[in-house]
């Protein structure tokens, strides 16, 4: 009785993790958010951003890069069936429109964040973990928990809260 206790409890925690790490978008190679971003700045728009595309084109065919595409997918960047979106595209512009969007990107993938403090961003490390780990349930060790709050971090410096995102 105990084992199957055991089994059905780890199974549980296994679940809540999963479901947890949902709410809010990562990376667990958070060095490669910047290079595939700064790939996406130069590389033509995609039809479709496969994961063909993040290795031929943009040169990241790693098993880790393709984590980018859900991540891309939850901050509005593409859509779920992966054609980039207008945001994608202001992402790609002038530095103000692309700082604005990669704001606006934030703002959608990291909703409950935001949702907990409208100044998330301003947050400093030790702050924004802790609302991280509130939000997610997740333990100050977890591997998870280190790669969403890196995952936001590295996002951040592509961004500029304060600018308008101007409809063109």
């Amino acid at each position: 009785p105990q084992r199957v206790m055991d089994t059905i409890c780890h199974h549980l925690n296994q679940h809540k993790e999963r479901k947890m790490t949902d709410s809010l978008p990562y990376m667990q190679s958070t060095g490669l958010v910047s290079k595939i971003l700064e790939a996406i700045k130069v590389a033509k728009t995609p039809d479709r951003f496969t994961q063909d595309y993040l290795g031929a084109v943009l040169g990241f065919s790693s098993g880790s890069a393709k984590q980018f595409i859900p991540l891309a997918k939850r901050i509005g960047f593409l859509t779920p069936d992966g054609a980039p979106t207008e945001l994608y595209k202001k992402f790609r512009g002038a530095e103000d429109a692309s700082k604005a969007a990669m704001a606006q990107g934030i703002r959608v993938g990291y909703a409950p964040l935001y949702k907990k403090n409208e100044y998330a961003h301003k947050l400093d490390r030790n702050k924004l973990q802790g609302d991280i780990k509130e939000i997610t349930g997740m333990d100050e060790g977890n591997s998870a928990l280190r790669a969403i709050l890196g995952t936001f971090e590295v996002l951040k410096k592509y961004a500029n809260f304060d600018a308008e995102l101007i409809d063109s």
